[in-house]
């Protein structure tokens, strides 16, 4: 298991080492804040951050790229 230090998605959703994880909620609902922390918390710790971009072109997704190591557009990408 990987620790995040966020306390709530450690112990509701901890996230598994070498899996994949998806992040599902309502728009408007904080999910690119906890994201962008959660990108932020794990580049402290040495991890190597890839974000799968969406269909489309939301100008949320700028936000997270800071944080991004490698952004792709498809899994065969990554």
């Amino acid at each position: 298991m990987i620790e995040t230090g966020i306390k709530i998605l450690d112990v509701f959703a901890p996230l598994a080492a070498g899996g994949t994880v998806g992040l599902i909620a309502r728009p408007g609902m904080g999910q690119l804040v906890v994201l962008a922390e959660m990108f932020y918390r794990l580049k402290q710790k040495g991890f190597t951050i890839v974000l799968l971009k969406p269909e489309g072109n939301p100008p949320e997704i700028y936000d997270l790229l800071d944080e991004v190591d490698i952004a792709v557009n498809s899994i065969k990408e990554a």
